[in-house]
Order: C-alpha cells, then structure tokens, then sequence
C-alpha cells in the first residue's frame, strides 16, 4: 500500500522499481478554495428546488440538485441531494448549531459547498429542530427514544447503493454539533469515513444552556436532572471507545481552546494518539490548525483542502 508523508500544501508520493519503494516524489496536493463561512440555508432559501421521492429515480433524473423527504417513527427526515456526474463518493454532511431567528428546518449547512466536495453530495437536516421554534441544535441524538441515526444510515445505504458507491468512499462530514453526528455514525456505518471539525465529543462538558434547551424540547427534562449515564451512548462518544482502525479525520482549531481541551483532546486519548501534533496513521489523520475566531470559524480553504487529500 502506497506510504504518504503529509506536509501541508504539498504531499510526498513514492515510486516503484519492482515490488520496492526506489524514492519520492514531490507533489502539489490540489487547492480547493471554498466561501469564507460555512453558512447555513433554511427551507425559504430552498423553495425554487425541485422535490423529489427517494427511490431508485433518484439518481437517474437529470436534475443535479434535489430535496426530498422521508417518515419514519414519528420523525420526519429532510435530504437535499447534489448528484454529479460518474462521482464515486458520496460526502454525507451534518449541520451544526442553527441560528432560528434566521433560518427554519430543514437547515442544511455548507450547501452553497456542494461543488467542492469531490463526489455527490448528500445534506441531512436534524429532525428534532421541528420539536422547537427556538430549537436550533440537537446533534442528531432524537426526541425521547427516537434515535435519528439508525435511519439516516439506512438512507445513505440505500442511495449508496442506487449510485453504486463503495462503503470505504462514503464520508460522513461535520463541524461542532454536526461533527458529533459525523464521528457516532461510525456505530452505524463502520468502514466510511467519517470527517469532524471542531467536534462536541461528551455532551455533558458542554454549553449548558444548549444543552438543557435541547433536554428541554426533546426529553421532557433539564441538565441538572438528566441521566447522562444512563443515555451514554448517544450523548458521549467516550462511552463507545473507538480505535485507529476506524476510518476517521480529526480536524480541530487550537484556539478554540474549551473544544480542544475538553473534547478533541479525550477523543485523542481513547485513540491513543498525541492531541498536541498532526497525526497521519493508516486510517486516522489529525489536522490542526490555527484561527483567531475559535470555534466560530469553519475549516478554511487550507484546511478544506488537506480534508480532502486525506479521504
């Protein structure tokens, strides 16, 4: 299996004489530049695209971006789907925090970066934003027992299948709350990828507030009375250790110092890996990276870009 050296903006790649590695070659790895913020669109935004039914059809219409909607459990589940041409990926993406004075479920983040993504593009919107007017992030863990994820694996599997696309080219893609979403899928769908940014790891060690809204609206209780233990394995990625054998890309701003402290880092450790330097292992790569904003700023161009060399 070809060894790659990571070095940013440039990527080093071997060349053969016989079965043995003869040298290195230099290359440049492909910039990819995206918008300045990873927006967020809400159903006003959406109302010229064309709604479809998820089925077979899907991917054989010549419409190359589409919404559709599906029921299950009570639950209501919104996709937006951007299909490009012979793709074999497909880049399955979470929303984080929705600002609800300004945009309504369902809300898809990074829309406007569907052409970026090399490889269709699937966008999921939290079901639990329609539990709540002033709901605005759920993480993709329910309402009461209602587990989301189970079906939007199902989903992904179903139009992986119609497009002919590989489990090891699927990429589960997040940021903050999406982010969580993205690293627990990997329960469900093991062998993808999946692609987290600045992630919520333990819900517990997290803004209070968002969270007691959240218990609130979707569990009928509060921080102080929720058992967290209890409900472990959907509100602490912890509580179902992972290894480097998962195919996973931690991305993470060192001066959003709450999240690379009290998530990035444990996530770390359960890995064994040093939280404190890039890590490029066979399944798992580590990307820091630095800006002033914290956790309010998306991936940059830069970043984006290494993201993409990785998967």
């Amino acid at each position: 299996m070809p060894f790659r050296c990571w070095n940013f903006g440039t990527e080093w790649v071997p060349y053969f004489c016989g079965n043995d590695v003869f040298g290195f070659l230099k290359r440049k790895k492909k910039f990819i530049e995206v918008p300045r913020f990873s927006g967020k669109v809400g159903v006003t935004d959406l109302a010229d695209y064309r709604r479809t039914e998820f089925g077979p059809e899907l991917v054989e219409n010549d419409d190359d971006r589409v919404i559709f909607t599906r029921e299950h459990n009570g639950l209501r589940y919104d996709f937006a789907f951007a299909k490009k041409p012979k793709a074999k990926r497909l880049f399955v993406l979470f929303s984080g925090a929705a600002a609800r004075d300004k945009v309504d479920p369902p809300v898809f983040q990074r829309w406007k970066w569907a052409d970026r993504f090399p490889g269709h593009v699937l966008y999921v919107s939290d079901p639990a934003l329609f539990e709540h007017e002033r709901l605005g992030l759920a993480w993709y863990i329910g309402v009461g027992d209602k587990d989301p994820l189970p079906f939007i694996a199902d989903t992904v599997q179903e139009l992986a299948g119609y497009l002919r696309v590989r489990r090891k080219n699927t990429i589960f893609y997040g940021s903050s709350g999406g982010g969580f979403a993205s690293l627990r899928m990997q329960d469900f769908l093991s062998g993808a990828t999946s692609v987290a940014i600045n992630p919520q790891v333990t819900l517990q060690k997290y803004n209070k507030s968002l969270v007691n809204r959240y218990l609130k609206f979707c569990h009928n209780s509060t921080f102080d009375t929720f058992d967290f233990t209890a409900s472990a394995e959907r509100f602490d990625l912890l509580a179902s250790p992972r290894t480097t054998k998962d195919r996973l890309v931690l991305v993470q701003n060192v001066l959003d110092k709450s999240h690379y402290t009290k998530h990035f880092s444990e996530y770390c450790k359960m890995l064994g890996i040093s939280p404190d330097e890039s890590t490029s292992r066979k399944r798992v790569k580590t990307i820091l990276f630095s800006h002033e904003k914290g956790h309010l700023q998306a991936e940059t161009s830069d970043v984006f870009s290494e993201i993409m060399s990785a998967v």
